[in-house]
C-alpha cells in the first residue's frame, strides 16, 4: 500500500499528468510496478524494443547516445523527469541508452496502458508529442556539434 500512494504521489506532481483527471490517474496506476535501480544499472538500451516509459521517483539517470563510437551524454535526468516516451509515441526502437547514476527508483508504466491513456486523454498525448519533438531537436543539436 505504502508503494501505491508514494507511486500516486509521483503521478499527480508529475508535470505531464497533470492535466489527467483522477480516473486517468487510477488508469495509470493500474498499470505501473516501481523499478528499482543501482548506480551504474543499464535500465534501457538504445536500438532495444520500447515497450515501457518511465518517471523517477528518486535517484537521478543519465541519457546517452552513440555516434561514431562515441558516446554523447544528452541529458542528466532527476525525480519527477520521464524517459522512454519517444519509442511509447513512434513504436520505434529505443533512440537512446539510460544509466543509473545514483540508486533509485522509478514508475515504469507499460505502453499497451500508456497507449490507452493517451487515446482517453488527448491533451496529455499532445504535450507528451511536443515533448518528444523538443527532445529530438536537442538530440539533433548536441550530435552535430
Amino acid at each position: 500500500m505504502a508503494h501505491e500512494s508514494l507511486t500516486q504521489e509521483t503521478i499527480e506532481k508529475s508535470f505531464l499528468f497533470k492535466s489527467l483527471d483522477p480516473k486517468g490517474r487510477e488508469m495509470l496506476l493500474q498499470a505501473s510496478t516501481l523499478v528499482k535501480f543501482q548506480n551504474g544499472d543499464v535500465i534501457v538500451r538504445e536500438g532495444d524494443p520500447g515497450d515501457a516509459f518511465y518517471l523517477i521517483k528518486t535517484g537521478e539517470v543519465q541519457v546517452t547516445t552513440q555516434k561514431g563510437g562515441k558516446e554523447i551524454v544528452l541529458a542528466n535526468l532527476a525525480p519527477g523527469a520521464f524517459f522512454g516516451e519517444v519509442s511509447i509515441i513512434t513504436g520505434e526502437p529505443r533512440t537512446a541508452t539510460v544509466s543509473a547514476i545514483t540508486d533509485g527508483e522509478a514508475v515504469r508504466f507499460d505502453k499497451a496502458q500508456v497507449s490507452k491513456v493517451l487515446k482517453a486523454y488527448p491533451r496529455v498525448a499532445e504535450i507528451l508529442k511536443k515533448i518528444v519533438a523538443r527532445r529530438t531537436e536537442d538530440t539533433i543539436k548536441k550530435i552535430s556539434e
